[in-house]
């Protein structure tokens, strides 16, 4: 830069450009062990023709937990992610059809990461033989003796709070009655909780 009188000053400047996802791209992200999100790297993920089914590509998730198929060419693609599983299985998951742009997926179930968060004994109160603890979000069942529930990571919403349902009853055993734990915050793991069956069945709505 010059000025009027004539001296002369130079400036540096740094611009930093922050690229667009590609309609081709691919995120995969996952939980860790303290419940953050972080990317998921070496996940294979292929890439098939919505409406044929015939397989095209197939890339491995980077550092970043993303791959890039460029222009997918079409205007849906069909994505299968390839995830280890249990048991030293392998776990194929399709999303179908997926429209042309960036997506992210969520995987929480990797062998890497502890999958169980806690294990709880829930009780009801007053005690009845055949009850029932549920975890609504999931369905999760405990009917075992001891009402023990292993919570694993994929079973938590987002904000890693928790609802349980504790019921009895129907058929012979007499009145539903129900109780609810709503909105928890996790427990520990070897934590007890007690339900109290404070409610009639038939007015307990839980929209998990």
């Amino acid at each position: 830069m010059t000025n009027a009188a004539g001296d002369t000053a130079s400036r540096s400047v740094t611009v930093t450009v922050r690229q667009a996802l590609g309609p081709g791209t691919v995120t995969l992200v996952r939980r860790n062990a303290s419940g953050a999100l972080e990317p998921a790297a070496g996940i294979a993920v292929h890439r098939s023709d919505a409406s044929s089914g015939a397989f095209l590509e197939t890339l491995t998730s980077d550092a970043a937990g993303r791959v890039d198929f460029g222009d997918p060419g079409s205007a849906r693609s069909t994505y299968s992610v390839v995830r280890p599983g249990p048991a030293g299985r392998t776990v194929v998951v399709s999303f179908v059809a997926v429209p042309a742009g960036a997506l992210t997926l969520r995987l929480d179930r990797l062998p890497d990461v502890p999958d169980q968060v806690s294990s709880i004994e829930a009780a009801v109160s007053p005690s009845s033989w055949g009850a029932a603890v549920i975890l609504p979000s999931t369905g999760l069942l405990a009917l075992d003796e001891n009402h023990t529930l292993a919570i694993d990571r994929g079973d938590l919403p987002d904000d890693g709070r928790v609802t349980l349902l504790g019921q009895t009853g129907g058929g012979e055993l007499g009145p539903v009655r129900c109780g609810l734990l709503l909105d928890v915050p996790l427990p520990a793991a070897g934590s007890s909780v007690t339900i109290p069956l404070d409610q009639d069945g038939a007015g307990v709505v839980v929209n998990s």
